[in-house]
């Protein structure tokens, strides 16, 4: 019994830190982009083109009058703003 304890306990350790050293893996680099002498992070183009993208549909569908057809209109804009920003995110710094 006493075995399988300290063998618990070492591989809960030993998965602590693996899940530790990837986290800190991922601070290795940090895409920035420079406008006007300031370094800006790279989320923040993403988050506001997925913003101005989301506007864009927002505008098309109110003009083609579509907006009546979706059932919950917070939660499509907010997943159409997620999905446009990690698509650039993902093209633009990946």
């Amino acid at each position: 019994m006493k075995q399988n304890h300290w063998t618990m306990l070492v591989s809960r350790r030993v998965a602590g830190l693996a899940v530790f050293s990837a986290a800190l893996a991922g601070c290795g680099h940090s895409p920035s982009f420079n406008v006007l002498g300031s370094f800006f992070p790279g989320w923040i183009l993403a988050v506001l083109v997925g913003v101005v993208a989301t506007l864009c549909i927002h505008l098309l569908f109110e003009k083609l009058d579509w907006e009546r057809s979706l059932a919950a209109l917070p939660l499509f804009y907010l997943s159409t703003t997620v999905l446009v920003s990690s698509f650039v995110w993902l093209i633009a710094f990946d």
